[in-house]
């Protein structure tokens, strides 16, 4: 009866993880510029910080979770470590983000949500699991138990449907980054909290757009894909010749001469819902915010892209 019980444990864990991982793999393909952000701001090492790495990546997913329903013997011993590691590496990477309390963008399973304590958990789930399948290191439970009967297809549907029931409880409530709430029958003002322009004059937020309306982009010097941001636009360029775009950083360097306007405090970011980074928000003339923050290298351009046709 034990026997049983850890072979249904086993089933279950093969089935979840290849889910897992086939769905994230899927989910990641095309979104080379998501991954890179992604691993910039997990796994900070200047050795994976190569266009080849994020655009294998999600293959790499793919492959494994293929790898855990069909391989056995040292193909499958060789999975199980690939497996083990990769969950590890993610679970430490995750757990240094949360216990930092720092807001990073995550592209789980292709989405574009806030690192929090249950992505955490749910990669500990995911660790956790993948351990089990060291009880049968050589051996394949699901391959062996297809190759003997019929009634075991039965029992991994029904095993698989169930999988796909605990993931779609597990993922990520909120879906996407932090962002300012707009009612339906509500027009958000833009809110009187002071800024330092590039000339070191305070001034109010309201009054960036007293010449026309404003992109602002709040970048941080340092992550990867703020850098990309900060080398496509520049402070003081227009978008479609009617759109400004003010870049916006947390901190200046005393010997820093950039054209910037700086959120000393951090105030603005928090206010506006931009705690992201690279992330930005149009500020209209009338002083008025007309759309929710957009956040990553792909939805700003995607933005700067409407703005121009628009325009």
């Amino acid at each position: 009866m034990l026997n049983e019980a850890l072979k249904s444990i086993q089933l279950f864990s093969i089935i979840t993880l290849s889910l897992c991982l086939v769905t994230s793999g899927f989910l990641k393909l095309g979104k080379t510029e998501e991954t890179k952000e992604t691993f910039a701001a997990l796994i900070p090492i200047r050795f994976l910080q190569k266009n080849y790495f994020f655009k294998l990546y999600p293959i790499l997913e793919l492959l494994l979770g293929i790898s855990l329903v069909v391989s056995n013997g040292y193909l499958w011993t060789i999975t199980i470590a690939a497996v083990l590691f990769l969950f590890l590496i993610l679970l430490l990477a995750v757990m240094r983000v949360v216990l930092s309390k720092k807001s990073v963008s995550c592209n789980c399973f292709g989405s574009n949500q806030i690192i929090t304590s249950k992505t955490l958990y749910r990669n500990l789930f995911f660790f956790t699991i993948s351990l089990i399948l060291l009880s049968s290191p050589q051996a394949n439970i699901l391959v062996v138990m297809l190759s003997k009967n019929l009634p075991t297809v039965v029992t991994s549907i029904i095993s698989i449907s169930l999988t796909l029931l605990l993931i779609y409880l597990l993922k990520p409530s909120g879906g996407h980054a932090p962002r300012m709430e707009q009612a339906n029958d509500q027009i958000l003002m833009i809110p009187k909290i002071s800024i330092v322009d590039y000339d070191g004059l305070t001034k109010y937020l309201p009054d960036l757009v007293t010449d026309g309306p404003v992109l602002l982009i709040h970048i941080k010097m340092g992550c990867g894909s703020c850098t990309s941001i900060a080398n496509e636009f520049v402070d003081n360029q227009l978008i479609g010749n009617k759109v400004l775009v003010r870049m916006m950083e947390a901190e200046a360097a005393k010997s820093d001469n950039r054209s910037r306007v700086w959120d000393l405090d951090g105030n603005v970011a928090h206010t506006l819902g931009l705690t992201v980074t690279p992330s930005a928000l149009l500020l209209a003339a009338d002083r008025s915010i007309p759309f929710n923050p957009v956040y990553g290298i792909s939805e700003i351009r995607r933005l700067v892209s409407q703005i121009e046709n628009i325009s």
